[in-house]
């Protein structure tokens, strides 16, 4: 199920005026087809029919599993209350925010694995400081991303400018962590919260100023 809209948008490379076809909504309950469109990011490309030049558009869209109840919000502004959404935490229900493209699809790769985001992004911040600490400079890496979890391992990327290597991490020893500082890695609002690499970075920051 999904809801549709189509907009007006300019191709970035002739400035022609299209009329794109955005899901403003989707939800992928019996519909694996749409999941892996979803997370090949093939609903946020598009090609111009005058130039032919293939670009990707960001735009407002909430993805909804109800079966392993997450919703992950792709919108560049925080999410406004809704108690219609809020009656959902009630329910066991994880709800996230997210700010780009990139970020959408590996947020919904993460909860579909059943995985607790926190914890990867504890992943992710640890595998970073290990780099810069043992092996190179923090100006050398241009990102850092989950790339899988297999038999407890999280696996994590770090990209540098010409190569790209691979962490792993105990994913149950990164959660018995957390449990241990409950106070540390709460979230204030569950409400579609924003579990991205500035939380944990405020988190260990905040905790070094103490």
């Amino acid at each position: 199920m999904y809801k549709k809209t189509q907009r007006v948008f300019k191709c970035p490379h002739c400035g022609k005026e299209l009329t794109l076809t955005f899901y403003e909504s989707v939800n992928v309950k019996d519909d694996d087809d749409l999941k892996r469109q979803v997370l090949a990011g093939d609903i946020f490309r598009f090609e111009c029919d005058k130039c032919h030049y293939r670009f990707m558009a960001c735009y407002d869209s909430l993805y909804h599993d109800p079966q392993k109840k997450f919703m992950v919000y792709l919108k560049s502004s925080p999410i406004p209350t809704n108690e219609q959404f809020k009656l959902l935490l009630d329910k066991g229900y994880v709800l996230r925010w997210v700010k780009d493209i990139g970020s959408f699809i590996e947020k919904i790769e993460i909860l579909d694995e059943g995985l607790d985001d926190r914890a990867v992004e504890f992943a992710k911040y640890d595998s970073f400081i290990d780099y810069i600490q043992n092996k190179g400079k923090p100006e050398d890496v241009t990102g850092v991303y989950y790339q899988g979890y297999d038999d407890d391992i999280l696996k994590i990327k770090i990209e540098l400018d010409d190569k790209a290597i691979t962490t792993m991490t105990p994913y149950e020893g990164l959660v018995e962590e957390m449990s241990q500082y409950p106070d540390l890695f709460k979230l204030d609002d569950p409400f579609f919260a924003c579990v991205d690499p500035k939380w944990i970075i405020d988190i260990f920051e905040g905790a070094q100023e103490k």
